[in-house]
């Protein structure tokens, strides 16, 4: 669980400083757990046995005929929306992001290619993305002078480091002040809506750097001593760009998810209308957000341009995945992309992709997920109310 989660919790939030404190630190943190103790000594008494229970017998079911005190929906009875409504954020996320994975793997296609796959409801694997990876240690002249573009862009992108240091200190975690502040979200009011977020941001986490294990690409600052990082470097593989996956993910997240808040036929008045001039201005400020944050990393000299666009790539089709997943839908197309397309281009928002493809004869025509997941369904479902 991220520490920028946290604050936003409105669980955590609406328990006010007792439930902050009494898990505090240090001498104030223990004086507060004596207190607790001493306490309790002075009034729970001796035990009390509810005199309207009927006596059981050692290794007797005693589920009939327990009344639980607690309104949290424990009980194994209770209805799966009331236990979902009742779990602290850590245990959903936990479920959530267990339901989005236990049908995705990562897999090296070949030593120029890997992929995240899905599995379908038959059991065979189809490619939900495939990337293939820039090739910087290739000792052939194309790809040296395709790295030394790269690299002269990296360089120029420090120009720009003065003016964009808050933003890159501000961001060096996972910055979902960014996006509570482009939005107006706030922790009671979007509970499920950061919920299911946050389960994305994990989603993209675990298996991007399962690619990043895969490919072990270098950072800009390995190849030359010019680049000079303005903050620590990740001790991991620059490709593809984890803050961009991660950024793309959620600006394809948020837009599905308010827009799914909306119908755009004014045919019911229970809804309101959102035009399609209003979801394309939604989706170019989420967008915008996105191309801005994994364009910091470029300029704090942590990522390559071509980190980011493969990032872009990565991060929406897992948001498309985590929707589909959600609602049930089935998935009809894939995406593939090539760094070698790219290696002579600067990364812009607008810059266009190589389109999804559709599943062939020899791949099965599509993945279908006969049931939504119960957790994920749950958030979604409640997300959507919160733009309503």
């Amino acid at each position: 669980m991220s520490y920028e989660f946290n604050l936003f919790n409105y669980r955590t939030l609406s328990g006010g400083h007792s439930g902050g404190h009494s898990g505090g630190h240090g001498v104030a943190g223990l004086s507060l757990l004596d207190a607790n103790v001493t306490t309790r000594a002075c009034i729970v008494g001796p035990y009390y046995a509810d005199p309207l229970r009927e006596e059981v017998k050692i290794g007797e079911d005693i589920t009939s005929n327990t009344t639980l005190l607690s309104p949290l929906g424990h009980s194994g009875g209770a209805q799966p929306d009331r236990r979902l409504s009742a779990w602290d954020t850590d245990q959903l996320v936990s479920l959530g992001l267990g339901e989005a994975l236990e049908r995705l793997v990562c897999s090296k296609e070949t030593s120029e290619e890997v992929a995240i796959e899905v599995i379908a409801s038959d059991g065979t694997k189809k490619p939900l993305v495939q990337l293939k990876p820039p090739q910087w240690t290739d000792d052939k002249q194309e790809s040296q002078l395709k790295r030394e573009f790269q690299l002269r862009l990296v360089m120029a992108y420090a120009d720009l480091r003065g003016e964009r240091t808050a933003e890159i200190a501000s961001q060096i975690g996972w910055p979902l002040h960014a996006w509570t502040g482009l939005l107006g979200m706030r922790p009671r009011q979007h509970a499920n809506t950061l919920l299911l977020l946050n389960i994305g941001q994990e989603l993209v986490l675990h298996l991007v750097r399962r690619l990043k294990h895969f490919c072990a690409v270098p950072r800009p600052s390995q190849f030359s001593f010019q680049i000079q990082p303005m903050i620590d470097v990740p001790a991991h593989g620059s490709w593809p760009g984890g803050h961009a996956s991660e950024a793309f993910m959620s600006a394809a997240l948020l837009r599905a998810v308010i827009t799914g808040a909306f119908i755009k036929e004014p045919s019911s008045s229970e809804k309101r209308r959102l035009s399609d001039a209003s979801e394309q201005h939604l989706g170019e400020q989420l967008n915008r957000l996105a191309a801005r944050i994994a364009t910091n990393r470029v300029i704090a000299g942590l990522h390559f341009p071509i980190d980011t666009l493969a990032g872009r790539v990565a991060g929406t089709t897992l948001a498309e995945y985590l929707v589909a997943r959600c609602q049930g839908q089935s998935i009809q197309q894939w995406r593939y992309f090539d760094s070698a397309d790219y290696m002579t281009q600067d990364f812009h928002s607008n810059l266009s992709i190589q389109p999804r493809k559709e599943y062939n004869d020899n791949t099965a025509v599509d993945i279908r997920f006969e049931e939504p997941c119960e957790v994920l369904e749950h958030i979604w479902n409640e997300a959507i109310k919160e733009w309503q």
